[in-house]
This record gives structure tokens, C-alpha cells and sequence, in this order.
């Protein structure tokens, strides 16, 4: 691929020219594909929920899965094209906001005070279901106690707490499919292990300084108002206002419409996997049961053929373990390899350890995806589910986030992470809770570590690593 001729400039601008002719229709069938497939299969899901599983026979779970297998190829093809879109509308945004006299801040803060996303609401959720427990004492304890989960388990049993109960449900309803690595059937969702949920109720619940991330969320949209009135005020001026000013609008509806989207898609995919992940778990429980697998989690370890071949001829169980044995061997093995950012070709790792890059200067540079400056301790995470304490105001450095850690935005002060970019999940909430972001950011992992002071510039996406660079001006 590197040594592959770069395409002439013509040749390039043609292209360009080519897809922004297209891309209005890409835009209007892309709406229709996501509207018409998205409320049909939330009524869907919702009944499936409500099965018990354990009471359907296994040629019905195996047409569930079967059923479910083809909305996941529809949801994961529109979640990719929605996020390509998505990205596209708003690099045209940025890319002309400023021939129309504003200042490159301008385009993410357009994007924030969005309406509806899923990935956010989750956090403002959790933190209402923190002030319920708030007004209860028992739920209090229960939650501040070593057990959680154990201690809410007996309110259930002795009929106590049920205002909270129900919400918590409720919750669990809504949001139980999410985890980590959600698009990894292997891992837990919330609803099978709510330590992680359980885990921000805590850190909402011990913190003072605890506000309301709805009111933030007003601050953002208000904003939001504000600055786009000002840029058509600059628009409306000039040849060609009436035009621009169409062509402004459409755009920004349009890039706000498709974030949203990328978010909320996502979450749709996610809750395929979510009923995947049941249907598997059921399967595996009863192949354990007849001795057909050790453990619960070796399903996950076969191809869905193969499971399909395990249930309908029991013989195939001992050539089966031998290939779960040797897929664990290498699994482990690729969680212990660290791939570099960018392949281009191939890529096989060696014996020797990676180089690392670790400049000797005191600030590292990434993508500034929220706007703001924060000067705070960082608080370092790798372990969401089990380590997933941060203080007010505390900057969350990551590799990277995925949907499943949002919930910690809303007590951090600031997000940084090595991976991800302008559209990235945690770059998309991170505006909508307003505060600064930098993604992208090439040996934070290496040089961070928690209750470093560190400074977090979202407007020019930097993080200074010194006491020294924190008091640089803004």
C-alpha cells in the first residue's frame, strides 16, 4: 500500500466532487433505512426480554438466534455507515465554518446539548438513582456496604426499598446489555454482573460535590442555541447569504441527527448481542448439564456452526473440547500481544518488545474533542469493572473508552485517552456532559499515572504533564 502511487490532485478532487454530489441521497435513503428498521426491532426486543428462555425448547432458541443473527448484520451495517456519514457531515461542517467567519472551537460545540442519547442518559440515570438511594437509608447502607449486590438482594427478599427496586429495574431493563467490549459475547453484561453500575452509584453517593448532569446538559444546549444563532447572524451577510445560510443549516441538522445516531445504533447492536449472549448461555447450561461441555463459558469458544453440530449430534462433544482447548491457548495469547496503532500490509508480532515513543517534552498532542481547560489529578483506568472509583473533578485518562464507561463521565472533570478520535463514543458524550476532552493522544498510558497533576486543553487538544505547563496560558 505504501508504495502505491498517490492519485493525482484532479484525480482527487473528482472524487470529492463525486461523493459530495451524492452524498444529499446518501443522507435521505440512510434516514429511511435506520427509521424503518429501528422501532420495529425495539417492539421486538422487548418481547423477547420478557421470555424465559429456560422454558423454550432448543429448536426455538435456535431460531431466535437465528432471527437475531440477521438483525445483527442489519444493525452493524447501519452503524457503519452512519458513522461514516456521520463523520463526513461534520468534517464538511468544520471544513466551511470557518470561510464563514468562525473560529475552528465552533463545529464540536455545535454538536453538543444533543437530545436523546443513549450513551448519556445512561449516566444521568444512574446519578437519579443515586438520589433515590439518597432518601433511603437501608438502600444507602446497602450500597456503601461491601456487598452491594447481597445487601439489595435482601431489601428485595424483606419487601423493602421498593421505590428504589423499581427503578433499578427499570434501569436494568433499559440498559443490562451494556458492559465492556459489548460486541464481545464472552464478556457480562450489567444485568448478569452489576458490579460496575453498582460502582458509580457508590462514587455519586460518597462525593459532596455532586451535581445534577441534566443541569449541565441545559448549559450545553443553551450554549449550543447561542452559538448557532451567532454563526447564521455571520452568515446572513454577505453574496450568497440566503444559500449559505440553507446550506449551514441542513448541515449542522444533519451531523447533529447522524451523532445521535451513531450513539443510539450502537446501542441497538449491542442489545442483539445482549439476546446472543442469553441464548448461548441457556444452550451452554443444558450441554454442561448432559456433559456435553465442562464449562458454561466453552460455548463461546465454538463457531455458531458448530455449536449447531454439538446439539444435533452429541458425538461431535470430544473432537469440540479439543478445539475449545486449543482456542483458549490462543486467545490468551492474543491478549497478551500489543498491536501497533496503524498496519499497513501485514503485521506478525515479534519476540522483541514494542518500541516505545516517549518524547521528552512535558506535552503530549491529540485531537481536542470537547471544548474547556481543567487543571486536576488524573485518575488512570484500565480496570472499569473492578477499579472504577473517580473523585469529583478528577480527569479520566484510558487506552480508550467504549459506551459502557460513560457513566464515569459525569463525575470526571476531564476525559483523555490514547485511542479515538472527533466521533469516538467517548469524544460524542464528553461534549454532551461538557467537559474537556483530548482523544488521540499518542503515550498518555506511558506517562500517566493516578493523582499525576496534569492540565487537559480541549481547545487545542493538549495534555501538559507538569506543574510547570499546567500554569501555561490558556
Amino acid at each position: 500500500l505504501e508504495s502505491r502511487p498517490r492519485p493525482s490532485l484532479l484525480t482527487r478532487r473528482g472524487t470529492t466532487l463525486r461523493v459530495l454530489w451524492a452524498l444529499p441521497g446518501i443522507v435521505k435513503n440512510l434516514k429511511h433505512d435506520v427509521t424503518a428498521v429501528v422501532e420495529p426491532f425495539t417492539e421486538r426486543l422487548q418481547t423477547v426480554r420478557a421470555l424465559d428462555l429456560s422454558q423454550l425448547a432448543t429448536s426455538e432458541l435456535v431460531a431466535l438466534l437465528d432471527e437475531f443473527q440477521g438483525y445483527g448484520r442489519t444493525m452493524g451495517r447501519l452503524h457503519n455507515a452512519v458513522s461514516v456519514v456521520g463523520t463526513l457531515l461534520y468534517e464538511l461542517l468544520a471544513g466551511l465554518l470557518p470561510s464563514w467567519g468562525a473560529d475552528e472551537q465552533t463545529a464540536p460545540r455545535l454538536i453538543t446539548g444533543l437530545t436523546g442519547l443513549v450513551t448519556a442518559e445512561m449516566g444521568q440515570e444512574l446519578w437519579r438513582l443515586s438520589q433515590l438511594a439518597r432518601r433511603d437509608r437501608a438502600v444507602t447502607q446497602a450500597l456503601l456496604g461491601q456487598d452491594p449486590q447481597g445487601a439489595l438482594s435482601r431489601l428485595r427478599a424483606d419487601g423493602q426499598a421498593r421505590e428504589f427496586l423499581d427503578a433499578y429495574d427499570a434501569f436494568m431493563l433499559r440498559y443490562g446489555d451494556r458492559g465492556f467490549s459489548e460486541l464481545d459475547l464472552a464478556q457480562p453484561r450489567w444485568e448478569e454482573d452489576p458490579t460496575f453500575p453498582l460502582a458509580v452509584l457508590r462514587n455519586h453517593l460518597e462525593s459532596e460535590l455532586d451535581q445534577d448532569p441534566l443541569d449541565l446538559h441545559r448549559r450545553q444546549q443553551e450554549e449550543r442555541l447561542r452559538l448557532t444563532a451567532q454563526v447564521e447572524k455571520q452568515i446572513a451577510t454577505g453574496l450568497g447569504s440566503k444559500l449559505k445560510l440553507r446550506l449551514f443549516r441542513a448541515l449542522l441538522s444533519n451531523c447533529q441527527t447522524y451523532m445521535g445516531w451513531r450513539e443510539n445504533v450502537k446501542g441497538c447492536w449491542v442489545n442483539v448481542y445482549g439476546v446472543y449472549r442469553r441464548c448461548y448461555l441457556e444452550l451452554a447450561r443444558r450441554c454442561v448439564e448432559q456433559g456435553l461441555l465442562a464449562t458454561i463459558d466453552d460455548i463461546f469458544f465454538l463457531e455458531p456452526q458448530e455449536v449447531t453440530a454439538l446439539l444435533d449430534d452429541p458425538r461431535q462433544a470430544g473432537r469440540l473440547r479439543g478445539l475449545i482447548a486449543a482456542r483458549r491457548r490462543e486467545y490468551a495469547w492474543h491478549k497478551s500481544v500489543e498491536p501497533p496503532e496503524v498496519i499497513i500490509g501485514s503485521w506478525y508480532p515479534s519476540d522483541e518488545p514494542p518500541a516505545t515513543d516517549r518524547p521528552h517534552d512535558n506535552m503530549l498532542t491529540g485531537i481536542g474533542a470537547s471544548a474547556g481547560r481543567v487543571t486536576a489529578p488524573a485518575r488512570y483506568i484500565t480496570d472499569p469493572v473492578h477499579k472504577a472509583h473517580i473523585e469529583p473533578g478528577e480527569i479520566l485518562v484510558a487506552l480508550q473508552t467504549d459506551p459502557g464507561w460513560t457513566p464515569l463521565f459525569v463525575t470526571a472533570g476531564g476525559v483523555a485517552t490514547e485511542l479515538g478520535g472527533m466521533t469516538s463514543h467517548g469524544a460524542i458524550v464528553a461534549r454532551e456532559y461538557g467537559i474537556p476532552a483530548v482523544m488521540g493522544v499518542r503515550g498518555l498510558t506511558d506517562r500517566v499515572r493516578t493523582g499525576q497533576l496534569i492540565t487537559l486543553d480541549g481547545f487545542q487538544g493538549r495534555v501538559y504533564l507538569t506543574p510547570e505547563e499546567n500554569n501555561a496560558p490558556a
